[in-house]
């Protein structure tokens, strides 16, 4: 009779053990939630703040890089100083609207005999 009091006992000890890791558990579950709840919160906040307070492209600089879409459409691929005498606008410029558009996904750089041709990422 002892042993079969014993072995419950030991049972019970095991269950209560158990149902308190349980609990623990639960109780970290609700923590990762309420922190993954809050996260999403943040990155809501985020891209509303980036909306409404991000540098609007203007007008010329839009037509400006439609423009060298056109072109690499056209000749497949373009180094800095080409587009330059295609817009008329400096090489360094014309460097900064490759470099924009490439961050961008819309194009990418190809390096051929030392110089970077710019072409239009295939989608």
């Amino acid at each position: 009779m002892k042993e079969a009091k014993l072995k419950q006992l030991n049972f019970l000890k095991e269950i209560k053990t158990f149902m308190k890791a349980q609990e623990l558990l639960s109780k970290k579950e609700k923590e990762n939630f309420k922190i993954e709840e809050i996260l999403e919160r943040i990155k809501k906040l985020e891209e509303i703040l980036t909306q409404k307070f991000a540098p609007k492209e203007g007008e010329r600089k839009t037509k400006i890089k439609e423009k060298i879409i056109e072109l690499l459409e056209r000749h497949k691929k373009l180094t800095s100083s080409q587009l330059s005498k295609f817009l008329g606008l400096s090489r360094t410029r014309c460097n900064e609207y490759f470099r924009e558009l490439t961050r961008e996904g819309i194009t990418e750089g190809v390096v051929i005999n030392r110089k970077k041709y710019y072409k239009l990422v295939k989608k």
